[in-house]
């Protein structure tokens, strides 16, 4: 039975809350590629994965090709999430932030008219470093770049509550439902921004970046200690 029945403490609360932060930008920057020109989704690999598939049995060759770059580029995320924290001293989350700038300028800066593949490797590279780096809070796991797991979570708990009755379920329910709604709000900003100033809009990420820098930072503790 999962039950969380104490109340968060100060460093759970400060994880959650980059968590959020981390959720919000995994929106902002997960909406790049499908108002570009590739319409995919390239915070997952499953669709790439079918792309591949199905251009390999077209014979599409060169489809195939930019297609595996691009699942090399998410492998790549995911390897150097995995040997940064073991083989260096720099901090993992900071690293991810770092990484999400840079691709928050090259979604700004990649030109219009080339293959769609293109467009998905912003993505691809640096939400695979950002979901290895934030994987959850309240001792949850929880990824920051999509939401089927996450709304299954919510639904889940909020039927303990209301139909089970159980009531150790709701920093659960909260937990999730919250990242839900940080990775859905920075999915309506990004398309609002982009509308707007669609040239640079996701430059407007380094706000939520630096946010999230600032409660990821090593020592920082939110709310009264005592």
């Amino acid at each position: 039975m999962e039950s969380n029945n104490e109340k968060p403490g100060n460093d759970a609360q400060r994880e959650a809350h980059a968590h959020y932060a981390a959720a919000f930008i995994g929106g902002f920057l997960g909406l790049y590629p499908i108002v570009s020109a590739a319409h995919i989704f390239g915070s997952a690999q499953t669709a790439n994965l079918i792309e591949i598939v199905v251009a390999a049995i077209a014979g599409d060759k060169r489809t195939v090709a930019m297609h595996v770059f691009g699942a090399s580029l998410y492998c790549l995320g995911i390897l150097l999430a995995t040997l940064i924290p073991k083989r260096t001293r720099i901090p993992l989350k900071a690293a991810a932030m770092a990484v999400d700038s840079v691709a928050a300028v090259a979604m700004c800066a990649i030109p219009k008219g080339l293959n769609p593949a293109v467009y998905l490797y912003p993505t691809f590279l640096s939400l695979s470093f950002h979901w290895c780096a934030f994987k959850g809070g309240y001792g949850y796991t929880s990824s920051v770049i999509f939401s089927t797991n996450n709304m299954r979570m919510f639904v889940s708990s909020v039927a303990e509550i209301l139909i089970n009755g159980d009531s150790s379920f709701v920093t659960k329910a909260k937990f999730f439902g919250a990242t839900l709604l940080s990775f859905h709000a920075g999915i309506a900003f990004s398309y609002i921004a982009w509308k707007a100033i669609p040239g640079w809009s996701f430059l407007i990420a380094l706000v939520p970046i630096s946010v999230c820098a600032f409660l990821s930072r090593p020592g920082h503790r939110s709310g009264t200690v005592g």
